[in-house]
């Protein structure tokens, strides 16, 4: 019986009956998967809008559908695919995620709707995945929830694997209206120092529910060159050192303070600047600039700091008085001279901090013009960091600004409580460790044309710089490295980064995805941040090149949904693995496991493998019995009044052949011929009914049993059957569960009932069918 929540979407009421999500975070990189299933009551066919958050540095990598009963599977595609047979699916900027978090920076939503037939319901499974950025010091886990309504069941687990032990881990959860303390229903385990499982269960409460669990985490650190994880001819750096003096700053502030200012926003900003003011160090000097039609300035020149400067700056700030336009061009052109006036003998660390919540309306307002000549005149190469404040604000010029100077862009939806997240994006880049850095890679073992970024403008306190490549040769172990760059003292040299090499079964390939997501990263960044056509053209052919490659969703490309059970396109390939909702991967829970060996992405793993139909049962019941090389099993034996047919299966590693004879009105197909190194047969039976009911073998036996389905509920997303297996001779009624999950034969993609290696419940041991050699009696012909 579902517990149900009402929907409201386009005027149409459905009910949410669960929703899980599921992140695995592992040496940074982190993959949520999103499981929510919806049920529409009417007698109609109801459009359903999928609107799901996710943190805006992230990539969604897979969307899947199962309506109605149908699977339907995705592709990711150039938008200008011809297909028109598929379903587009986009993502916007979340503005209104819900009243009480919209102000959130980094969030986008993936929208797209869904029209659910009448009575049934939809599985929506989203799979997005980002590479943690370090701010502040932490790893921001950020997990949106969103719905709050009554009834429905919500699963969260967050897990998280690092190579060092963990350190700051916390937690905070977001509640909405909640007048007690729910934290009692989140639950933190630590298997290890170096891994955490956080999880959440509980059913939704209108007046009290989870919109929002941030989860944050760092690791041990030293004042070396970092820490290198190498995986399958991958590597990532990432580089974090401690026990460096700061560099004193020069820094300049340009302030928007024009009409559109007035109110709350001008309120905000006073208070941010005061708090910030209050935090420069004594050996930093600054200024401030504001403007509007026009611009003024603090003082001519760069302030030191001290009470009365402070002071001074404080009481400017308290009454600085909205009007006029938004005259951005010559406030950033003047901040700029202010720093390049400055001539010093020591090492600084010069950075502008520019705040707008308009577009260009004075002086110069072309949004090219704008950034070509704040590009031409910033020689010096200072980093500018640029907030936008509300809807009105231009944030393609201040995204632009940044890209181009070093900086990074901030966006705060909401104008009106913007002093925290303005105070927060100073923290940011307050603390300068070094400057002008550039990482070297010893050896001659790295491929240099896939490297990621390696020199970089600053390194700030609390934040952390990624590199990422491919080696000459993927049996690679190691690799020595030295980071080079201007630290307070002047010219600082880090080596000896400590140096691991990942095998990890709970998920492969880690490095290689972080690798990815980095070189999409960088070239959308390079792509903004240019002017020539011709290079933006030639960049988004690449952006588009790699991310239908990578299989991750970017401005270039949209997700294509497929009808029937399978891509009505012919994007994908066969090689190309595709991924069904209603077999989304499980997590380990962070346990030693033992290693897991690869198959088709459709088949099941194992020794021999079984598909038989069952009358009465809808789909198939499907298993493996595990066997050992060279282990021999009776599979089928058949009476008849003169002879008896039999089937006997040799499990090798080596080539294989087997013999076997059944009447004709039952067909046993083999469905994959052993080869070298293949350890498993893949055996269906099509016609069960026409077996003769002495029948013995592993099959015979399942022949005596009469199998019917108890009930069928659905968890995580995925149906799951409870049979009773009731013997035709004697013995007692035997149980069992199974998972519905697609299978392939030579011949379909499909679904079958799975129970893996799990038959106890269904025969009382495979072991009494295997026999001694191939010289036994029940081998030899009778």
């Amino acid at each position: 019986m579902y517990l149900l929540q009402r929907v409201i979407r386009n005027k149409q009421i459905f009910f949410i009956t669960r929703l899980d999500i599921d992140t695995d975070v592992r040496y940074r990189f982190s993959e949520t998967i999103y499981i929510l299933t919806v049920f529409n009551p009417s007698h109609d066919n109801e459009t359903y809008v999928v609107d799901i958050p996710f943190p805006k540095e992230a990539f969604i990598s897979n969307f899947t559908l199962e309506v109605g009963g149908e699977i339907l599977l995705s592709s990711i595609v150039g938008k200008d695919s011809k297909d028109t047979s598929t379903i587009n699916g986009k993502t916007s900027e979340s503005e209104n995620f819900t009243d009480s978090i919209s102000e959130f920076l980094d969030t986008n939503s993936f929208v797209l709707p869904v029209e659910i037939p009448p009575e049934e319901d939809v599985t929506i499974t989203l799979t997005y995945q980002e590479v943690l950025r370090r701010l502040k010091g932490v790893y921001d886990i950020n997990i949106f929830v969103g719905h709050c309504e009554n009834g429905y069941n919500t699963n969260i687990e967050v897990s998280i694997k690092e190579t060092k032990p963990l350190t700051k881990l916390e937690l905070s959860p977001m509640w909405k209206n909640a007048q007690r303390d729910n934290s009692k229903e989140l639950h933190l385990t630590r298997p290890s120092n170096e891994s955490a499982v956080i999880t959440y269960n509980a059913v939704s409460n209108q007046m009290e529910c989870l919109q929002k669990l941030e989860v944050q985490y760092d690791v041990e650190r030293s004042q070396n060159a970092g820490e290198i994880l190498i995986e399958d001819g991958f590597f990532v750096h990432f580089l974090a050192p401690t026990g460096l003096q700061a560099i004193p700053k020069d820094i300049v502030f340009v302030l928007d303070t024009s009409r559109s200012m007035t109110g709350e926003p001008i309120a905000e900003l006073q208070n941010a600047m005061v708090t910030i003011l209050g935090k420069l160090a004594l050996k930093d000097m600054f200024n401030i600039v504001v403007f509007e039609s026009t611009f003024g300035m603090f003082e001519s020149e760069l302030q030191k700091v001290t009470n009365r400067s402070i002071i001074d700056a404080k009481h400017m700030i308290y009454f600085m008085t909205p009007g006029g336009g938004t005259n951005i061009h010559d406030g950033l052109l003047a901040g700029i001279k202010i720093l390049h006036s400055v001539k010093v003998d020591v090492i600084r660390s010069p950075i502008i901090i520019f705040l707008t919540d308009g577009k260009a309306s004075s002086g110069i307002t072309n949004r090219n013009l704008i950034t070509k000549r704040v590009k031409s005149r910033n020689i010096l190469g200072i980093p500018i960091f640029s907030i936008s404040l509300g809807k009105e604000a231009d944030q393609n010029l201040t995204s632009k600004i940044a890209s181009q100077n070093f900086g990074f862009s901030r966006h705060i939806y909401n104008a009106n409580t913007s002093s925290s997240i303005i105070d927060s994006v100073y923290d940011d880049v307050a603390t300068t460790l070094m400057k002008h850095i550039n990482i070297v890679y010893m050896d001659n073992v790295v491929n240099d044309q896939t490297l990621t970024q390696t020199n970089f403008k600053t390194l700030f306190q609390n934040s952390e710089i990624v590199t990422s490549g491919k080696f000459q040769n993927e049996s690679t172990k190691f690799l020595n490295s030295t980071v080079v760059g201007l630290g307070a003292s002047g010219l600082t040299m880090l080596s000896n980064a400590s140096v691991s090499v990942i095998d990890d079964d709970g998920r492969k390939n880690t490095i290689e995805a972080i690798w990815k997501h980095r070189r999409l990263k960088e070239v959308m960044s390079i792509q903004k941040a240019i002017d020539d056509s011709t290079m933006v053209k030639a960049l988004q052919e690449t952006l588009l090149t790699m991310s239908v490659q990578y299989k991750y969703v970017t401005p270039l490309t949209a997700v294509l949904i497929g009808r029937h059970g399978k891509p009505e396109s012919n994007v994908l390939d066969n090689d190309e693995r595709v991924v069904y909702a209603a077999a989304h991967k499980q997590r380990d829970q962070l346990k030693e496991k033992k290693p897991k060996r690869r198959g088709s992405e459709f088949s099941a793993k194992g020794d021999p493998h079984f598909e038989i139909g069952i009358e009465g049962i809808e789909y198939p019941i499907c298993f493996d019995i595990k066997t050992d090389p060279g282990s021999i099993v009776r599979i089928l034996q058949i009476p008849r009044e003169t002879t008896t047919e039999k089937l006997i299966m040799c499990s090798s590693n080596k080539r294989s052949m087997t013999e076997f004879i059944l009447n004709h009105e039952v067909t046993l197909r083999a469905k994959r011929v052993i080869h070298v190194g293949k350890k498993y047969f893949n055996f269906y039976i099509d016609n069960f009914t026409k077996l003769s009911k002495r029948s013995t073998g592993l099959l015979g036996e399942i022949l005596q049993e009469t199998v019917s389905v108890r009930k069928v509920i659905r968890r995580k997303g995925r149906l799951v059957g409870s049979f009773t297996s009731r013997s035709n001779r004697t013995g007692p009624n035997k149980y069992f569960s199974a998972k519905l999950k697609p299978m392939e034969n030579s011949e379909t993609r499909h679904l079958c009932w799975h129970l893996h290696k799990k038959i106890s419940g269904l025969i009382d041991s495979s072991n009494k069918f295997q026999l001694p050699s191939l010289f036994h009696s029940d081998v030899l012909p009778t």
